[in-house]
């Protein structure tokens, strides 16, 4: 629902700016790949439930399972909905790149001679220059719009792997409190959940990086040309495009909390290794607190009975 609201706007510009509509997302296999694997996430983590609470089956479907399983769905949407808007506008840069690509070359080789040649070649850049500001315009509104969604997603992407990575830590710790049976089912669907977790956040990071990438492809491409040796009625064109390409700087971001690229990846690693021992750390604590306690109660109570 929050994202439907959201892409109405930015669907309405894509189709009359690119005649492209936005896709529901559900022709990616990665869609169909973690509809399975949540399936599978799910089913699991009903058995645990069913093995080690006394919650009956319809309680652990209406409190658990279902709840889950409808967030699940409702993310995979979401994010198959963005990721598809994000290819869409990476394969028009892609075109526009390819295309200016063959353009400088045949202009830094000399091909257009004749004052023909010259004038399709203007009308050309001029197109490309127009089009590349008409998708960057796109990016920005793709941002503006899906910013919140994409906040929301990679905010509850963090925290599941933060809840998954202090279940195991205390699992870990604590083991001696738990069934060996339990231990194992911990250690399982928590490593699904972060890698799952890991999985698609990567996911999101990758298409978001990778259309900024061709975004600001363009402007390598024509500084990777001698713009000197174009034809001289050319040349003024081709590098007022040239300026235009390096102040049409570009940023995915979250909200405006954060960027959204593969930086983000490495810093959430650092990020979940120190918190990993933090918790390590209050939990150990917390157990030696524990036994302090039961030691002293235990002496106190012995204490009591052999003055009685």
């Amino acid at each position: 629902m929050v994202n439907a609201g959201h892409s109405a706007r930015f669907a309405d510009e894509l189709k009359r700016g690119c005649d492209r509509t936005v896709e529901s997302g559900r022709h990616l296999p990665e869609f169909w790949f973690r509809t399975v694997w949540s399936a599978v996430f799910l089913c699991v983590l009903h058995y645990k439930y069913h093995e080690f609470t006394d919650l009956s089956t319809a309680e652990i479907l209406t409190q658990t399972t279902v709840p889950l399983g409808c967030c699940v769905y409702c993310g995979s949407t979401m994010e198959c909905q963005y990721a598809a808007a994000c290819g869409a506008l990476a394969r028009r840069f892609a075109s526009v790149n390819r295309r200016t690509g063959e353009l400088a070359r045949e202009l830094g080789a000399g091909r257009c001679r004749a004052r023909r040649d010259h004038q399709r070649a203007a009308d050309r850049l001029a197109g490309l220059s127009a089009e590349h500001c008409r998708l960057v315009r796109l990016v920005r509104l793709f941002n503006d719009e899906y910013g919140v969604p994409i906040f929301l997603t990679t905010t509850c992407l963090l925290l599941s792997q933060i809840y998954a990575m202090n279940d195991v830590v205390s699992v870990v710790v604590g083991s001696d409190t738990f069934e060996a049976s339990y231990e194992r089912y911990a250690y399982v669907i928590d490593a699904f959940s972060w890698t799952f977790a890991w999985f698609r956040l990567w996911w999101i990071c990758y298409r978001a990086d990778d259309l900024v990438t061709r975004v600001h492809l363009t402007a390598k491409i024509m500084l990777e040309n001698d713009i000197n040796s174009f034809p001289e009625n050319i040349r003024k064109m081709a590098l007022d495009f040239l300026d235009q390409l390096l102040h049409r700087h570009v940023r995915i971001t979250a909200w405006g909390f954060y960027d959204v690229n593969k930086e983000l990846l490495f810093m959430v690693l650092g990020y979940q290794f120190g918190l990993c021992l933090i918790c390590t750390q209050f939990t150990t604590s917390g157990l030696q607190l524990i036994n302090n306690i039961t030691i002293v109660n235990q002496n106190s109570t012995t204490s009591m009975e052999k003055h009685s």
